[in-house]
């Protein structure tokens, strides 16, 4: 590979830097976006966006140890709308996030959703 990426090691603070978004994050690391794309293919045998994803929910899984509301969360976690954060959530775990948190015995408010 052999490019400024390869001496990136931080990848999970500048995707949080970066609020989650592919373009951000080439911009932060000053490649292009489909430079971008190419390298994490080559590197994590995933497209940035499907990596990305991954590392929002579960800066979520986290933050619903917390007492924040969910739809805070969501926010938190780079979603603009809860509910598309309840579904991807959902798919990637198969469990609502307010299960997760009731499971997990949390603290905060059990919002249905």
């Amino acid at each position: 590979m052999n490019s400024r990426l390869d001496r990136v090691t931080d990848w999970g603070t500048r995707a949080e830097e970066a609020h989650y978004r592919v373009a951000d994050l080439a911009k932060m690391c000053g490649v292009t976006e489909r430079q971008l794309r190419r390298f994490f293919r080559k590197k994590f045998g995933h497209a940035p966006h499907f990596w990305i994803a991954a590392r929002r929910l579960e800066a979520a899984r986290r933050l619903l140890a917390g007492e924040n509301l969910i739809k805070e969360i969501a926010f938190e976690a780079g979603f603009s709308h809860q509910e598309n954060f309840s579904r991807q959530f959902k798919q990637y775990y198969h469990v609502r996030p307010s299960e997760m948190r009731h499971r997990n015995g949390a603290a905060g408010q059990d919002v249905r959703i």
